[in-house]
């Protein structure tokens, strides 16, 4: 009896891991329908590339949903191209931190003021000069750039935020100068859609 109980567990188990992995991998279409219950103000879609020092040659990318609360960006669903153990892996540690998020906040206090700021400023950082202003899917959008990034004093990062997004980063580019004194783009990220209203 007692290997029988076993058994039983361990399917009831495998089933119910299964069963969450498939959730998993639909949330980005779940939130679509129940976004506006869970208070979510929108879906943006966002697509992430690393290039080689050639500038050209694609090393890394990842596209992902996500959006914006007390300044800080929220992601709920990931896909890395190519790689679909790895992105449902992903995608099953999202779920959880996405459903976990309401009773975290319970225990652990997130110092949000400085992110609140700088939404309310505007998304401008008195840090960071700006690098001017453009229109991106409809919303304005603000640039800052910054000198050095995550490969040292010779990249220059410009990001676009937009305010009225929570100042989502809707672009941004890390270009880097070589030592032959060529500049070339190491990264960019670019948001390919919003979904409002839902």
């Amino acid at each position: 009896m007692g290997q029988a109980m076993g058994r039983s567990l361990f399917v009831l188990g495998i089933t119910g891991f299964t069963a969450f992995a498939l959730a998993a991998q639909a949330l980005p279409q779940v939130l679509g329908v129940f976004g506006p219950a869970l208070g979510l103000p929108f879906l943006a879609t966002t697509e992430i590339t690393r290039y080689a020092e050639d500038g050209v040659t694609v090393e890394d990318r990842l596209d992902f949903v996500s959006y914006t609360a007390h300044g800080s960006e929220i992601v709920v669903s990931s896909y890395v191209p190519g790689h679909p153990f790895v992105t449902a892996i992903r995608r099953m540690i999202e779920a959880t931190e996405f459903l976990l998020m309401p009773v975290s906040d319970l225990f652990v206090h997130r110092d949000t003021a400085s992110a609140d700021r700088f939404v309310q400023g505007g998304c401008q950082s008195p840090g960071m000069p700006v690098a001017g202003h453009d229109v991106i899917l409809n919303y304005p959008v603000v640039a800052l750039a910054n000198r050095g990034g995550p490969d040292g004093p010779d990249e220059t990062m410009t990001m676009w935020y937009a305010p009225a997004l929570g100042c989502l980063a809707m672009r941004f580019t890390i270009e880097q100068r070589r030592s032959d004194g060529a500049v070339v783009i190491r990264g960019t990220r670019r948001t390919v859609a919003v979904k409002t209203g839902i």
